[in-house]
């Protein structure tokens, strides 16, 4: 598994997400006494047992279970994933134009016309 940079996010009940390579995962639970985090994949629909560990102090990246995901990546969600958890971020200051910070993360995801019409648009942000 290759192992890229990691990006933090909340679900929509404030649960949290990680991004990593074009992978989701999800908190799942903690060790104190390992210290370390282990993430599920976002995708227990389809019984995916992939796992990654990282360390809970520092969240660097510890490794993972070995197992590799069951299923194929699905890139337009997981850049959906990211663009809501960026707007989130953004929203949280009150002076950014609301309309503009969407326009313009979509524009930075560089979609092309066939992906923009198929991308899943958020439902609430």
């Amino acid at each position: 598994m290759a192992v890229g940079p990691i990006t933090w996010g909340k679900k929509k009940l404030g649960g949290d997400m990680l991004f990593m390579e074009e992978s989701i995962y999800v908190f799942q639970s903690k060790s104190d006494k390992l210290k370390k985090k282990l993430w599920r994949c976002q995708r227990r629909d389809k019984k995916c047992r992939a796992v990654v560990y990282t360390d809970s102090t520092s969240a660097s990246y510890l490794g993972n279970n070995g197992i590799d995901h069951n299923h194929p990546t699905d890139l337009l969600l997981v850049k959906k994933h990211r663009l809501v958890n960026d707007l989130k971020r953004k929203v949280e200051d009150l002076t950014v134009n609301v309309p503009a910070a969407v326009d313009q993360g979509i524009a930075n995801l560089a979609l092309d016309n066939e992906h923009m019409v198929n991308f899943p648009l958020p439902k609430i942000v």
